[in-house]
């Protein structure tokens, strides 16, 4: 009994396989596309707890520091199992190309009395710019794809975005003062123990068939990931004097810490074949 049990359970895995393997449209589709990344990221800090201050000297804030997050190209490619004619299984990996610039922001650099100072510069700490890599998505996705001329689809699913590494810190320096207040601000990592980041993509797009199993094919698509954590590290680039130098460890300690969360909006053409 146990023996014509254990072949009826394989005859039908067999069958099933077969109706499967058999069905009208299941079919293996590979993909490529290209185009603008948009990143999503932006950030405004403010002083927590007054403006820095030590003995009669004091910054006062007139704009506040900044990160913004800038993209350029995004390419990738997809590979579907569809199990039926338009219900699949997709993997993907993307490549995004992303900047991160910071703005300081702009001071009052005050000596004297708060209500009379006997004087005043302006402090500008200036721009920076670096160069985010390994901005490189893998995704598992559940899609649904119309197989008409021109068919509307859809997918959405996890993603999984490896390490990030800087081909530089984002960082700021000083512009606008005499060279006896050389200092820059940088972003670094709080938590190197957690460089990956786990979150969830999703799109829609058009197809439409030019010729057997090849199609043009435009989506718009988005991600999202979990934040990671930043902080403010100062680093003296000339000679500082006692005042400058506290009023330069206020600034970093008041300064709200940055939060980078990774998210990328991309709208992209490309071609599909489909065996």
């Amino acid at each position: 009994m146990r023996g014509n049990s254990g072949r009826g359970l394989v005859a039908a895995a067999l069958a099933l396989l077969g109706f499967g393997a058999q069905s009208e449209g299941a079919g293996f589709e590979i993909a490529g596309f290209f185009g603008p990344a948009v990143p999503t990221y932006k950030q405004s800090f403010t002083l927590l707890g007054g403006s820095p201050q030590f003995q009669f000297a004091r910054l006062s804030p007139k704009t506040q520091p900044s990160l913004d997050a800038e993209g350029g190209l995004a390419i990738g490619a997809s590979a579907t199992v569809f199990l039926t004619k338009s219900f699949g299984i997709e993997a993907r990996v993307d490549h995004l190309d992303v900047d991160l610039k910071s703005f300081g922001g702009t001071y009052a650099l005050e000596i004297g009395p708060a209500n009379a100072p006997i004087s005043s510069t302006t402090v500008s700490l200036g721009a920076g710019e670096t160069k985010v890599q390994s901005v490189r998505p893998l995704s598992v996705n559940l899609r649904y794809q119309s197989q008409r001329r021109i068919g509307l689809g859809f997918s959405l699913g996890l993603s999984y975005l490896p390490t990030l590494t800087l081909d530089a810190t984002p960082s700021v320096g000083t512009a606008n003062i005499n060279a006896s207040f050389p200092i820059s601000l940088t972003a670094r990592a709080a938590d190197s123990d957690k460089p990956s980041h786990l979150g969830f993509n999703g799109g829609v797009g058009v197809q439409i068939k030019v010729a057997a199993g090849l199609s043009l094919l435009g989506e718009a698509r988005g991600f999202a990931f979990k934040r990671s954590d930043l902080k403010w590290q100062s680093t003296q680039t000339g000679a500082l004097g006692a005042v400058e130098q506290a009023l330069l460890q206020s600034l970093t300690a008041k300064l709200e810490a940055p939060v980078f969360t990774p998210g990328f909006w991309t709208a992209r053409v490309g071609v599909a074949l489909r065996f």
